[in-house]
């Protein structure tokens, strides 16, 4: 059997006492983390796309609205994920853990659908939240698959991650 270094997955700091389950870290940085910043970064691309057209560099470097778009679209999609790794993570509730994932995603998609279709959004604070609808269920399909399937290599996952955070932490110091 492969060690999980070989494979290309981080190796966990669980000390023998097993405070934190087997797998949180590989869960947390190679499945968890990455799909993440691929929402984060995807969102916020494509919102700088749709403000600044042609000129889209400058509004991903000045307009501090994308930054908190792109964030409620990170933490939206986040809620199934983190509840799938909390009950991933107790003993009793792990069976059940992908049940609760598609539960969580359907209904928080099923929202975003009827809010849509009840609460038309052509103006206000809400009315670039469209595009995020969208792309919701590509994004919560594509969580599960990393979930389930496994996690994305250390090569790929941690450069992801970590531009995501100096996206993350440039967007903090221009709001």
């Amino acid at each position: 059997m492969e060690d999980e270094y070989e494979k290309g997955q981080l190796h966990s700091p669980v000390s023998e006492d097993r405070l934190l389950p087997k797998e949180f870290f590989d869960v947390l940085l190679n499945r968890y983390l990455p799909v993440a910043s691929l929402t984060y970064l995807g969102s916020l691309l494509g919102y700088a796309t749709k403000f600044g057209g042609m000129n889209f560099i400058a509004h991903l470097f000045t307009n501090n609205k994308i930054y908190w778009l792109s964030l409620y679209g990170a933490i939206w999609v986040s809620i199934p994920a983190l509840v799938w790794i909390m009950m991933r993570s107790m003993s009793l509730l792990s069976d059940h853990a992908d049940i609760w994932y598609k539960v969580t995603a359907g209904m928080m998609a099923a929202t975003l659908i009827l809010s849509l279709i009840l609460f038309p959004m052509e103006s206000g604070p809400l009315s670039h939240a469209q595009n995020f609808i969208v792309a919701v269920l590509p994004v919560h399909i594509l969580m599960y698959i990393y979930f389930v399937k496994g996690g994305m290599p250390v090569m790929f996952g941690a450069p992801l991650s970590a531009t995501a955070v100096a996206f993350f932490v440039y967007g903090m110091f221009i709001m």
